[in-house]
């Protein structure tokens, strides 16, 4: 990823996918920082500079979610330490619908919005899915515990 510069022109303007399903929803660009926090855009608004799309905060993708976010917010970004965002200029593959990008079905395999693998994952991907959620179960049970202590 290279340090962010500017939406994809692609990206359809501000409630142009609101009927499509939000899993079916395409996803043109992704933003993101070295300490898990990850946007995913699907459309944009050039007049307001307004993003929508799907955010992962700190790794947490049981909480992660559909939402707008403001290019200035998204120029002015610094993670934990102190890391500007970046952007992906990796466009191959892109755009993908939403489910089929891993990080945003984990979140949804963690709500148990969706099976943990799905009739047409490949052995790989089963196994890749099953780990990965498998792990972040274990990340939000220490959690849980932590702030039961608190």
């Amino acid at each position: 990823m290279k340090l962010y510069k500017k939406p994809d022109e692609r990206l359809p303007v501000l409630f142009a996918t609101q009927d499509v399903p939000p899993l079916e929803r395409l996803i043109y660009q992704h933003f993101g920082s070295d300490c898990g926090t990850i946007w995913y855009a699907a459309e944009y608004d050039p007049k307001t500079q307004m993003f929508y799309g799907y955010a992962i905060v700190n790794c947490d993708y049981l909480r992660g979610g559909w939402g707008y976010f403001s290019l200035d917010f998204m120029k002015s970004y610094k993670d934990v330490f102190g890391e500007p965002l970046r952007a992906s200029s990796d466009r191959s593959g892109y755009p993908k619908r939403a489910i089929e990008i891993e990080d945003i079905a984990l979140g949804y395999r963690l709500r148990g919005e969706l099976p943990v693998a799905f009739p047409g994952d490949t052995e790989g991907d089963k196994e890749r899915f099953e780990t990965r959620f498998r792990l972040a179960k274990q990340e939000i049970d220490c959690r849980s515990r932590q702030s039961e202590r608190s």
